[in-house]
């Protein structure tokens, strides 16, 4: 018996773009689907196999060529598997593997006829989540092949931050129209570490060239296509799905549709669907409703950068690659020219907390081709190295990086995405008979099996390329060598243009493979020699030390070194630079020995002084014998206050306009908050503030927003309890959590209104009935009392107020603040009485402050101050610093209680550990204490949740 693969009767013409044909130009047949053989005794790959065994063949006749004569087949099938192609049956004549004889992986589905049960009074009905190249290229696909689609799309204004390089082909294959290409590059620059730049293009024919794309004019031009055939585009958020209960029943998708607004927040809805493809990105959402399972991903961060038109020209048809340890250990850096400005960026899998050190290291690269541009947009996203274990259950597929279809070494990515999506949707179309029939499992598993026929090899030699080219600096050189040579730019262009390999030259091939040994060979011995030189340069650096000194201003970019850049007027604090072993690494590459940093007017605190020792330390790079240590903060993140015209509100949104971290600043209130903004925006720091006014404006304010901070209510009055404010606090809370909900569920929440004992577990339910509550991003704001601890210890006790350090835990209100004096740092004795009059000065702080202004007000001051660091300390976790730790009142599990003040460690993805050390070892006064507040505790807890119970969430 014969086993058939499926035949798609898919077939296509690659025309040069319109406009560009001539006497050289001729149309370029391209067979996109090629009809599938039976599977003959030979095979080059079996559909039937497990991936592993693939894997495990391939490596194996890998080290068999590399042990024969047969080198120069090894390197031409290396060279042309380096840009992400296949070979053909026919073609690949090196490689035989032979048939198993045993099938112990995966069974065979064979059909006689299909059986699935016809869809009555109406077409199959299918959603794709995601609008990217995969989601478009997939919904116009189902649309024309009669099926009912729906392409749901948060953001249709996404600019994701990407290279944007389409091949020729694509342009052909998608029929893409000119005017959505920004660039038609015909030349590349590949430079080594030690910058020697390689050209390359030069076998490129007239009508030849890679496109460069900007991804929001793509995406939307997809969608808008799909649109036109027949697909339903929805602007909403997808919230998770509800698996079907039975065989061919549907699957309940819930989401948030911004299509029409009211009031300026989504409206929640669901939609039954029969099947679904996730085209959702990395971060893929239905990919976790499926437990598709977690996989190593890269970050890619990028900047776009406005420079003068002279400038330009020089990227007008030039894109730039950039390899060395100081741009990524295991990528690449990239200037690629967009319209009207340039691309510059990196990516890493294995130092993704170095990310931004890196980007600097590509800029500093690119410095004399980019000096005085602006940055206009900053963008970070995460890239799918490898694919998910699990692409396929039921009727729901993942395509494009959301099953993590992105080649290594090239990091290629939009063309896999749109075929991906354009195999699934034919699969399905094929499989329902153009949407007659119910589709099942194996209708979806077709498309898998022909993707990994075609491209899993693919994926498995440039995994081991890469580890074998980005290895080292010296690998890098080896391979920056071997770009410049004209064979392996013809083949690496035809091949990559159009998706297609061609025959190579058995001499040229064995040329090419002795030149790659022989680069490889000089590499090696480089390595060995630059590491004897830095030993002994280690050596000698001991004996001497080099100190600089600079003072910069949050937001300044400034070099500490030999080169000074420009210094803004006002100071905000000083480092010191102190430098032992001034070039340790053969790379070119180091990070400051030492640093004192001494804070003038900083806000930040002795946590985030500390911090800044490792966030701002230059790297040196050797370069003519000079040495640079590039210093420049990276404004990056989007902060939300709601609340900002309040007497909260408004110092807190100074401050935290102060931090080199904020690129936008959104001021949100019922009113007044248009004069505030304008006032703020005079300060002369990067970020750009927005103001919002109104219900209906909430929405806009909260898009692609990272932090929101909530200090919106009512403040305590003269003889007024926390209790008090409850009822009119309740709702504002319960209002403005549900907003963030619908349109910006992965942010960091701070909730600041009072009181914060019931506003946090009203903010967790109102977020567990939207569906997207995650206890590790929703924070109770309780630095207030650490900040009041800290000072009043220092007071007492005569101690430098930078030094000291005192946890507070429990709640935030009362008898509930508990400060833990016996674990105050510095070391520090006290007598029983000045356990009792600080512990109880402390808890009624606020109180003091009530009375002291006489019913003009609260603490609101120290409360922005408190509120600020904590901020702070939030987008020093988010932007990568692995020692972030604060007091703050979440979802716990160290008491009996369901939430908790406690010292937790801030990651990227917020709480990352709970310190439970910090409730060993207390005195028997600090026990009593915790015993005693939680009742009252408890009761607070229970009253928040009890409100939002008697008042539903809207939906």
């Amino acid at each position: 018996m014969k086993f058939l693969l499926p035949k798609l009767p898919y077939v296509a013409e690659c025309k040069p773009p319109k406009g560009m044909q001539n006497q050289y130009t001729t149309s370029i047949p391209i067979i996109l689907n090629e009809s599938q053989p039976s599977i003959p005794t030979h095979p080059t790959v079996y559909a039937s196999q497990n991936p592993k065994t693939i894997s495990n063949k391939i490596t194996s006749t890998l080290k068999k060529h590399l042990r024969t004569s047969r080198i120069s087949e090894m390197a031409s099938i290396a060279l042309e598997s380096f840009i992400g192609l296949r070979r053909t049956t026919s073609e690949n004549k090196h490689i035989v593997l032979s048939k198993p004889t045993t099938q112990t992986h995966r069974k065979f589905r064979i059909n006689a006829s299909k059986s699935s049960p016809r869809v009555t009074g109406r077409n199959l009905r299918v959603a794709v989540v995601g609008g990217g190249p995969a989601g478009g290229a997939a919904a116009e696909t189902l649309a024309k092949g009669g099926i009912e689609t729906f392409l749901i799309e948060r953001k249709l204004d996404n600019c994701k931050p990407c290279g944007g390089a389409i091949p020729l082909c694509m342009v052909g294959e998608f029929d893409l129209p000119l005017d959505i290409i920004d660039r038609r590059v015909t030349k590349m620059k590949m430079i080594s570490p030690s910058n020697v730049a390689v050209d390359i293009g030069q076998t490129l024919k007239p009508h030849e060239y890679i496109g460069m794309v900007r991804r929001e004019v793509l995406d939307a031009y997809l969608r808008d296509r799909a649109a036109t055939v027949g697909a339903t585009v929805i602007n909403g958020l997808f919230l998770k799905m509800d698996l079907p209960k039975s065989t061919g029943s549907p699957y309940m998708l819930h989401y948030t549709d911004y299509n029409a607004k009211t009031g300026g927040a989504g409206e929640k809805k669901t939609m039954q669907v029969d099947a679904v493809i996730g085209a959702d990105g990395a971060n893929s959402r239905v990919a976790k409703n499926i437990n598709a399972g977690e996989y190593e991903y890269a970050i890619a961060f990028q900047e776009r950068i406005k420079i003068s038109d002279d400038k330009m020209k020089y990227y007008e048809n030039l894109a730039e690659m950039y390899v060395g340890d100081d741009v990524s250990p295991d990528f690449y850096g990239w200037v690629f020219p967009k319209c009207d400005h340039v691309a510059v960026g990196t990516g890493t899998v294995t130092h993704k907390g170095d990310i931004k050190k890196l980007q600097i290291a590509t800029r500093l690269r690119a410095r004399d081709k980019i000096e005085g541009g602006k940055i206009i947009r900053v963008e970070a996203h995460p890239i799918p190295e490898h694919p998910r274990p699990r692409r396929v259950l039921d009727r729901v597929a993942l395509v494009g990086d959301a099953a993590g279809y992105v080649t290594k070494c090239s990091g290629e990515g939009i063309y896999f995405a749109a075929k991906s999506g354009r195999m699934c949707a034919e699969a399905i179309v094929e499989g329902s008979e153009n949407g007659k029939r119910m589709v099942d499992e194996s209708d979806l598993r077709k498309y898998l099996e022909k993707w990994d026929k075609t491209y899993w090899p693919t994926y498995k030699v440039l995994d081991v390329l890469q580890k074998v080219f980005y290895r080292s600096n010296p690998a890098r050189e080896a391979f920056v060598e071997m770009c410049a040579d004209e064979y392996v730019q013809k083949m690496t262009f035809d091949s990559y243009l159009y998706k297609k390999v061609v025959p190579g030259n058995p001499l040229d091939d064995l040329k090419l493979a002795v030149n790659t040994i022989g680069s490889l060979v000089r590499a090696n011995a480089l390595r060995r020699e630059m590491e004897k030189l830095s030993k002994a340069r280690n050596e000698n650096c001991c004996k001497m030390a080099a100190t600089s000194t600079t003072n910069f201003s949050i937001g300044s970019a400034v070099s500490a070194g030999s080169k000074l850049g420009p210094i803004s007027q006002s100071k905000a604090f000083g480092i010191r630079f102190n430098s032992t072993n001034y070039l340790r690494r053969s790379n070119g590459l180091k990070t400051a020995n030492s640093v004192s940093c001494q804070s003038k007017s900083s806000f930040l605190g002795s946590e985030s002084s500390a911090a800044l020792k490792s966030c701002y330390i230059g790297k040196a790079r050797k370069d003519n014998m000079r040495s640079y240590s590039h210093v420049q903060p990276q404004a990056s993140y989007k902060v939300a206050v709601l609340g900002a015209a309040g007497g909260i509100g408004q110092p807190l949104t100074l401050l935290i306009k102060m931090s080199p971290l904020v690129s936008a600043l959104h001021l949100y209130d019922i009113a007044n908050v248009k004069g505030v903004a304008a006032d703020l925006s005079h300060c002369n720091t990067p970020s750009q503030v927005l103001d919002f006014t109104g219900a209906s404006e909430l929405a806009a304010c909260l898009k692609g927003v990272n932090v929101v901070v909530i200090p919106a209510g009512v403040p305590r009055k003269p003889g007024m309890t926390r209790d008090d404010l409850f009822n009119i606090n309740a709702n504002i809370v319960k209002t403005l959590v549900e907003a963030v909900a619908d349109n910006c569920p992965d942010a960091f929440i701070h909730i600041i209104s009072n009181p914060v004992n019931s506003t946090l577990p009203i903010a967790a339910e109102v977020l567990k009935q939207k569906g997207v509550y995650d206890p590790k991003k929703l924070f109770g704001v309780t630095t207030l009392d650490v900040v009041r601890a800290n000072t009043f210890v220092a007071q007492k006790k005569n101690l430098k107020l930078i030094d000291v350090d005192v946890p507070v835990i429990g709640g935030h209100a009362g008898i509930t603040i508990l400060p833990l004096l016996s674990k105050t740092k510095p070391s520090v004795t006290f007598t029983d009485e000045e356990v009792h009059e600080l512990t109880v000065r402390i808890q009624n702080a606020g109180t003091e402050v009530v009375e002291a202004k006489a019913g003009a007000g609260s603490a609101t001051l120290s409360m922005a101050y408190a509120a600020a660091r904590f901020v702070e300390s939030s987008l020093r976790a988010l932007d990568g610093d692995s020692d972030v730790y604060e007091c703050t009142f979440v979802q716990s599990d160290l008491t009996d209680l369901p939430f908790f003040a406690s010292r937790v460690k801030l990651g990227r993805n917020g709480v990352e550990a709970l310190i439970s050390s910090d409730l060993q070892g207390l005195t028997e006064y600090e026990q009593n204490a915790l015993e005693a507040l939680k009742p009252e505790l408890n009761a607070s807890i229970e009253k928040g949740i009890s409100f939002i119970q008697k008042q539903p969430v809207a939906a």
